[in-house]
């Protein structure tokens, strides 16, 4: 481990750099990230530091996941920040590259896209947004050459695709999925949080405790797809300023969706807007 994190902006210094790194022997893992790092981020990074030789950590707020009217422009940014919470973390690189390097075709470019997956629950709103996913990770781990890739389990559906990408692809990195991290009152952490204001991120509690309200039903014995999204929903509904986009339960592994009976593993995913700011969440109704 380097005792001072690097930044590289250019695509071909990266590639370079990994293949040397990589000739040595060791082993790399990558944490791609959109910046405005948080605890959920800097918890990847020390995962990637605990199995890795060498760690890339990517800051890119990518434009092709972003629908026309989504906060491309407004996304929160801060590469100071993030430089300094990455080198706290003992990274080697933190990659933080333009537009024009990762998509040097503009829209012309080659796109990766998983078909159904990419689909249903966030897909459905957010017609491209998993095309951009998978098309932008399948340029960072080739230009890492990461042996090993860790996300969150708060994008839940994002980390399925990818990992179904991996394995259609022949794709030798390991995607590894790590916990989802929350707030000590239970919201989950997400770099749009920032953008709540006081009385939304009071009534963005209200994800979490439908979500526990569910899964207290599953515990109880409620094997009924239609009752358990009620119960979320109820909670959530208690709230002025919700917008609920979907709410599913699905098979944990497949994100097939049920919706009649469940079984006895199943896991409830959402999107919601509150005060106007898209948060999305999930949580296992059997553990």
């Amino acid at each position: 481990m380097s005792n001072q994190t690097i930044i590289i902006r250019d695509a071909k210094e990266l590639a370079s750099l990994t293949k040397k790194i990589q000739h040595e022997g060791k082993s790399i893992g990558l944490v791609p990230t959109m910046g405005y790092l948080h605890e959920g981020h800097l918890s990847l990074i020390r995962a990637a530091r605990a199995k890795s030789d060498f760690v890339v950590v990517s800051d890119f707020v990518n434009p092709t996941q972003f629908g026309p009217n989504e906060d491309y422009a407004t996304y929160p940014r801060d590469e100071q920040a993030d430089f300094e919470k990455v080198q706290s973390c003992g990274a080697d690189v933190l990659f933080i590259p333009t537009v024009e390097s990762l998509y040097p075709n503009g829209q012309g470019s080659t796109w990766v896209e998983v078909q159904n997956l990419g689909n249903i629950l966030c897909g459905a709103t957010r017609p491209g947004h998993f095309r951009g996913v998978a098309t932008v990770v399948t340029k960072l781990l080739w230009l890492s050459r990461a042996d090993y890739a860790f996300f969150g389990e708060k994008d839940y559906q994002q980390l399925t695709i990818l990992k179904r990408m991996a394995a259609d692809l022949g794709c030798p990195t390991e995607i590894i999925g790590m916990p989802l991290v929350r707030e000590a009152d239970g919201l989950a952490l997400s770099s749009r949080n920032v953008r709540l204001s006081p009385e939304a991120r009071k009534q963005a509690l209200s994800l979490n405790h439908g979500l526990k309200r569910a899964s207290a039903a599953f515990k109880a014995g409620c094997r009924n797809a239609e009752k358990l999204i009620w119960e979320a929903q109820a909670e959530i509904a208690t709230e002025k300023d919700t917008e609920i986009q979907y709410i599913s339960v699905a098979n944990p592994d497949t994100l097939e969706i049920y919706n009649g009976d469940v079984p006895d593993q199943a896991i409830m995913l959402l999107a919601v807007k509150v005060g106007g700011v898209r948060l999305i969440d999930n949580m296992r109704l059997d553990k």
